[in-house]
Formats: structure tokens, C-alpha cells, sequence
């Protein structure tokens, strides 16, 4: 989806009209239908996943941010890429670790803790950190407006839809990769241009994406087994490294920054499925 999304944006340039209200919309089914999968009753075992969340924090807003600002800063003189990386980095990660930890047989319980501390951790770090670098640009209102429509909102009707017993997997699946196909439409149809008359930009954002991506998830997880880390927590950490919500980044950077904002997030989306299959297939095969 995220590929004939890419093509059909070159293509036909995305929207004529309402990119970002259609952009917007279609986030904000998404993130309610996944973050039901963060049952917060999980966090009555909080205490026993203290120190795995602490790790996990360090690994997605430590190691993966610091990686993705640090590179956008030595390799870009554009201010708009420079800030549509640093939205990348202080999002929280994408919810997809979820379902990709239970597929790679890692520690579910583990990433639905952390993923739902993460979220909580975005309130405060995002605009902290965004404020830090950009604030007299943009000001604390747009940041906590665009933070409470995309993440608050959402979770509120995740647990209506928890509570009313919606479960319909097979539909969400349908819902959630059409809602992720018009994000990609629409943001990759916004910089069709950059995609040809700025053709020395491909190389640098997708060897940040490559680094952020297979690089932090094998650094993790070959430095874990050197320290014994048990297996199903490595599996967990190696995606937390890895991946951040670009769906969320896309839009705070648009909102915030302006389309070009979103470039680098969306040429990002190229290696999210190239990740999964070498974990799968390569990084993990013994495991599995």
C-alpha cells in the first residue's frame, strides 16, 4: 500500500483540494482503531516492567531521536527537512511495534506497557523539545492543539470503541491500510517536485532512513545478545529503536512546518516494510 501510494502521488500529485483536513481525518481513524490494541490495565504490572520501559525510552527517545536530529543537522543545510526530522524524533514510536512484536514472537506484554508510557512521554517531550529548537517560530498553542487532536482524542475513542465490544480485526486491517495509502497519497503528491528537481536530496534521506531503521535495529539487537539480553525483550527493543508513528510526524510537520516539512517522514515509509522483512528473515531467522 504505502509503494502504489508513492507512485500514484508521483503520478497524479496527490489532492486538488482539502490535503490536509483529508490527511488529518484519515489519522485520526487510524490511530483510534490501533490504540485499542494499548489496554491501559496493563499498567497494573507497571512496576514489573519498570526497568524494560526505562530501557525502552532510552532506545526510542534517546538513541533513535538523538540519531535522527544529529544526522538531519550534519547533513542538511534546509531548515524545513532539518525540522520535519526533529518531528520525526519526538514523536512517540509508531503502534505498529505492536502487532509486528507479536509477530516476530517478541514480548507483547512488554511493548503494550511501553508504547502506552511513550504516548504519555510525547505530551511532555514533544513540545518541550520542539519548543527548545523552534519555539519563536511556532509557539506552544499549534504544538498542544495538533498533540491533543492526534493522540488524546484518538485514545478516547479507542476505549468507546473498547467499551461498546468493537472487534473487527479483519475490517480494521482494510481501514488502517486505506487511512495509511491517502496519508502517503497526499503528502508524497505535496513534494512531487522535490521527488524531480531535487533529486540530490533522495540519496542523503534514505541513508537516514536506512541508519534509523535496519542499522539502530541491528546495533540493538547484535549488542543485546552480547549482553545476554533475554531473546522475546531484544525482539521488543530492536523495534522500539526502530520505528516512530510517520503518520503523526507527517501531519505535526505539515501543520507546523509546512509540506516540504514532510519530505524526508515520507520517503522514510520506504524502508518500514524493507525492516520487517529483514528482521524476519534475516535478523531473527534463527529465533524463529
Amino acid at each position: 500500500m504505502a509503494f502504489l501510494a508513492m507512485i500514484l502521488g508521483l503520478f497524479i500529485g496527490g489532492y486538488p483540494r482539502y490535503s490536509d483536513e483529508i490527511t488529518m481525518i484519515s489519522l485520526l481513524v487510524i490511530m483510534s482503531l490501533s490504540t485499542r490494541e494499548v489496554k491501559f490495565k496493563k499498567l497494573k504490572t507497571l512496576k514489573k516492567h519498570l526497568g524494560d520501559f526505562t530501557t525502552v525510552f532510552l532506545l526510542n527517545y534517546g538513541l533513535l531521536s538523538i540519531t535522527l536530529i544529529s544526522l538531519s543537522y550534519l547533513l542538511f543545510d534546509d531548515i524545513q527537512l532539518i525540522q520535519g526530522l526533529v518531528v520525526l524524533a519526538v514523536v512517540p514510536s509508531a503502534i505498529a511495534v505492536i502487532p509486528f512484536t507479536s509477530m516476530l514472537e517478541g514480548d507483547t506484554e512488554l511493548s503494550l506497557i511501553s508504547s502506552a508510557l511513550l504516548y504519555f512521554s510525547s505530551l511532555l517531550i514533544a513540545p518541550a523539545v520542539l519548543l527548545l529548537l523552534f519555539g519563536q517560530q511556532i509557539g506552544i498553542w499549534p504544538i498542544l492543539r495538533n498533540l491533543i487532536i492526534l493522540i488524546i482524542v484518538p485514545v478516547i475513542i479507542s476505549r468507546f470503541l473498547l467499551k461498546i465490544g468493537y472487534d473487527e480485526k479483519e475490517h480494521d486491517q482494510m481501514i488502517v491500510n486505506t487511512g495509511f495509502f491517502i496519508i502517503i497519497l497526499g503528502a508524497v503528491g505535496a513534494n512531487r517536485h522535490l521527488f524531480f528537481k531535487e533529486t540530490d536530496l533522495l540519496l542523503p534521506i534514505l541513508f537516514i532512513a536506512a541508519i534509523r531503521s535496519v542499522g539502530l535495529a541491528s546495533l540493538v539487537y547484535l549488542g543485546g545478545k552480547k549482553l545476554r539480553v533475554p531473546l522475546e525483550k531484544l525482539k521488543s527493543y530492536s523495534l522500539f529503536a526502530s520505528f516512530k508513528n510517520g503518520g503523526l510526524a507527517i501531519i505535526l510537520a505539515v501543520s507546523l512546518f509546512g509540506q516540504k516539512a514532510s519530505f524526508p517522514i515520507v520517503l522514510g515509509f520506504f524502508f518500514a516494510p524493507i525492516l520487517v522483512v529483514y528482521l524476519k528473515r534475516y535478523l531473527y531467522k534463527d529465533s524463529l
